[in-house]
């Protein structure tokens, strides 16, 4: 682990020489629809206001403790309420894009009525999903590194149910070829998500939120 930590910061610390500031920003997923609108929303939002980012694909878990840590300056996009559990986090007060929780089976078709309607069921959940996470204590939950492992353990009926926001969820199903696997609605939770800086960021703040709010709202007219 040490020596991941170290490898890192030097590559980040390389890219940080230059005159203009590069942010290293983690993302836990792969290339997936919603990956990829978030990354190019930032990528401009942080253009606008000179400074550079680069994006480092982590677990879940391991991103939030290199960032809490400041070997990594930011996440992409997560659950709002993380700086509570991770102190040097910074939360972006603007909610630039927003997700949900749902439900992908194979062979169990139920009603979805809220979290508690998993209960009986073999759970996979992301490590670093936090809503997932927290929601499912106490059930029947095996943990993955990646959301490809979830659902690959969901076609060979190793679990009932992963749990993925529905366009990351739905990418995996289709770049994997898998046959025979739905989404369940109503969803379980929806939720504004927010970018994170590490605190020695600050000053970046006010900036990156204006930022962030001029990009989606001009995009929105």
């Amino acid at each position: 682990m040490y020596r991941v930590i170290w490898i890192l910061a030097v590559i980040i610390a390389s890219s940080s020489t230059g005159a203009e500031l590069t942010l290293s920003i983690a993302q836990i997923t792969g290339e997936d629809p919603l990956t990829v609108l978030s990354k190019k929303i930032l990528r401009s939002a942080y253009k606008s206001i000179g400074v550079k980012v680069k994006f480092i694909k982590l677990p879940g878990e391991r991103a939030l403790a290199l960032t809490n840590q400041g070997v990594i300056d930011g996440e992409l996009f997560r659950k709002g309420g993380l700086a509570n559990q991770y102190p040097n986090l910074i939360q972006v007060p603007y909610s630039y894009i927003g997700s949900s929780s749902v439900v992908f089976v194979k062979s169990k078709i139920f009603q979805v009525e809220g979290w508690e309607s998993l209960r009986p069921y073999r759970i996979a959940v992301m490590v670093g999903y936090k809503v997932a996470e927290q929601n499912t204590k106490g059930f029947k939950v095996s943990f993955v590194d990646t959301p490809e492992q979830g659902f690959q353990m969901l076609a060979i009926d190793r679990v009932d149910i992963v749990i993925a926001p529905p366009v990351i969820g739905q990418s995996y199903v289709d770049r994997l070829g898998l046959k025979g696997i739905q989404m369940l609605l109503p969803p379980l939770q929806e939720a504004a998500m927010y970018h994170y800086l590490h605190k020695k960021h600050k000053t970046l703040l006010p900036k990156i939120s204006a930022a962030l709010q001029n990009m989606v709202e001009n995009d929105s007219d």
